[in-house]
């Protein structure tokens, strides 16, 4: 009983912002409400996806079947794929220098990457797995697999 109580404590203290649920909006919504694509909403898009693969290969990342790992090293050329559009975009938009883009680029993807990580930690709670029923990890999984292909 009294590990129940000082576990739920611990949980209260520590795991709400880890637990909380994330309150990104889907891709595909965010597709609905942006319909044109302009040079800003593309670059969202990326930085997006960027995050999007930076989660699958935290996730990924001490599984070592080989499935796992194909995921993983697919996940990787997709980050790459997505960053560097991000750039080029962010580039045409603000102009500046790459060094400076791209460490701006890596702190906005940590963030998308903590939510995505947050959505992931918050459905396995629930059910014991990261991406299978989630429909944000999936849904945009299947949008940023669409606009990163080779």
């Amino acid at each position: 009983m009294k590990r129940t109580i000082l576990i739920a404590i611990i949980l209260i203290l520590v795991g709400g912002e880890a637990m909380a649920q994330s309150k990104m909006v889907p891709l595909s919504d965010y597709v609905a409400k942006n319909p044109e694509m302009n040079l800003g909403n593309m670059e969202y898009m990326f930085q997006r996806c960027a995050g999007f693969y930076t989660t699958m290969i935290v996730l990924m990342k001490d599984n070592k079947n080989s499935r796992n790992i194909e995921i993983r090293n697919l996940a990787a050329t997709k980050l790459g794929i997505a960053s560097g559009n991000a750039i080029k975009l962010m580039e045409k938009r603000f102009g500046g220098s790459i060094d400076g883009l791209t460490a701006t680029l890596i702190d906005i993807v940590k963030e998308m990457a903590m939510e995505y990580q947050k959505e992931g930690n918050r459905h396995y709670t629930l059910t014991g797995n990261y991406l299978i029923g989630n429909l944000l990890l999936t849904g945009d999984g299947a949008i940023c697999a669409e606009i990163t292909k080779n």
